[in-house]
């Protein structure tokens, strides 16, 4: 994204294939097709490079007091992000080194005081704790003055094949070729149809259309501002962030909300255990003490210190954070 010519490099698809110990992004891609639970991923993503197809997808742009990233999974704060980092020291284990760190940091179990801040999704009823994909109105809730066009008009070749030499001979340069024709083909036959809205990136702050304000500077009034003590605040924008947690089932690939998961002080140890217990199936949307809320941006400034806040995975500044989506800006490879 600090690339000049950003607007047609993120453009580019990406294939993703799972090779790490979380994978939620790949097994995110596969939920999306509808694939069944128990498909091999690497068999499913090998196949979603083979294909080809190209899909949109949400990417978030967020904001520390010391720098910006661009984030496509989650946002963590509270006792996943403290089990995801902490446990760091038993990566030989496994997998099972979350198990067993859960199991410690739900003994000790913390709490943290902050001040949360967020634009909920149109139409939501504030009252509710969970909100599926049929009650959001998805990404056509994204305002037209928050729009932004940024694929070029494309030409597009009528066939793999032609007279020029170059193309069809039989050497690696002609695959080469072919194959970036393809995906041309593949992605303005995408254009042409109608589908082509949808691939059209909606949301972009970089064009000066941001949600956000400065950090230094209080949220508008429309975002809803609490100040509260959290067990958990957790923003995701896939429907799972591994291969076992499935934390937003109303999530989509490209529907332009983020999905706030918060559970606040006063939850026993045995609700916790059954919360973490239900993210493989999707099922803690149902507990009562789980809140998930739609939103367009949102602002957390912790006030409890020392704590973890991770980006995909990965620790970054404890302190202010805020993030907003950029609305179907990448691409995925899937079928």
């Amino acid at each position: 994204m600090e690339r000049p010519d950003w607007q047609l490099a993120i453009q580019i698809p990406i294939g993703v294939i799972p090779g790490g110990s979380g994978n939620g992004l790949a097994k995110a891609i596969g939920y999306a097709s509808k694939e069944p639970p128990k498909t091999n991923a690497k068999l499913l993503a090998a196949f979603n490079v083979a294909k080809g197809k190209i899909a949109p997808m949400d990417i978030v742009r967020v904001v520390t007091s010391k720098e910006v990233v661009y984030s496509f999974l989650a946002i963590g704060w509270g006792i996943v992000a403290d089990i995801d980092i902490e446990s760091e020291r038993l990566r030989s284990l496994g997998g099972t080194r979350f198990t067993l760190w859960a199991i410690a940091r739900i003994i000790d179990l913390r709490i943290y005081r902050g001040r949360l801040s967020y634009l909920p999704v149109e139409n939501h009823i504030r009252n509710s704790k969970t909100l599926n994909r049929t009650q959001s109105t998805g990404s056509e809730d994204v305002t037209e003055d928050h729009r932004a066009r940024l694929l070029p008009s494309a030409n597009c070749p009528e066939s793999i094949s032609g007279s020029n030499d170059d193309t069809v001979r039989e050497d690696k340069v002609s695959v080469s070729k072919n194959l970036e024709l393809a995906s041309s083909m593949e992605h303005c036959n995408l254009l042409q149809s109608g589908e082509a809205r949808s691939l059209q990136p909606k949301a972009t702050s970089v064009n000066n259309e941001s949600l956000l304000p400065p950090l230094n500077e209080p949220v508008p009034e429309n975002w809803i501002q609490n100040e509260d003590d959290y067990v958990l605040v957790y923003a995701a924008f896939q429907t799972h962030i591994s291969s076992d947690a499935l934390v937003a089932p109303g999530a989509a690939l490209d529907d332009g909300i983020m999905w706030l998961i918060i559970l606040r002080k006063g939850v026993t140890r045995p609700q916790l255990l059954s919360f973490l217990l239900a993210l493989e199936s999707g099922n803690h949307v149902g507990l009562p003490f789980v809140e998930m809320i739609p939103v367009r941006a949102f602002r957390l400034e912790p006030i409890t210190k020392p704590g973890y806040l991770t980006v995909d995975g990965e620790v970054v500044d404890y302190g202010p954070i805020q993030a907003e989506v950029l609305n179907a800006i990448a691409r995925v490879m899937t079928h």
